[in-house]
């Protein structure tokens, strides 16, 4: 399951965005933002940064984290997604870490409720 997590963050971290010139790794546009003060996107992007620390803390209910880091990574995304039109997202750059961390994580998720269920 470390692997999972591994990969997923690895991925998410890497999800390619189209600057003016040279496309930014998603992390960096995060910590961007995150001093950039006065938009909605700095609000975004310490939502996206608190959601890949979760991943590395422990709790109790462990499956109710990762939904919580989940749908915390994915928000920024779908702030992104929902700011400019799709045909800005047709690259590879981007589709392939996208679903890349959508796969991995969703497939941690399901690994972790089947863990849950006695047989």
């Amino acid at each position: 399951m470390r692997v999972l997590i591994f990969i997923s963050i690895i991925s998410y971290c890497l999800i390619l965005l189209m600057g003016m010139m040279v496309p930014v790794p998603f992390i960096l546009w995060l910590i961007g933002n995150i001093i950039q003060f006065g938009n909605i996107e700095q609000l975004f992007a310490i939502i996206g940064i608190i959601g890949i620390a979760l991943n590395f803390m422990s709790w109790k209910k462990d499956i109710l984290k990762s939904i919580i880091s989940f749908i915390m990574m994915i928000l920024p995304i779908a702030n992104r997604l929902l700011q400019l039109p799709l045909e800005n997202f047709n690259y590879g750059g981007f589709i392939i870490p996208f679903i890349i961390f959508l796969t991995s994580y969703s497939l941690l998720i399901i690994l972790k409720f089947i863990k849950l269920k006695p047989i």
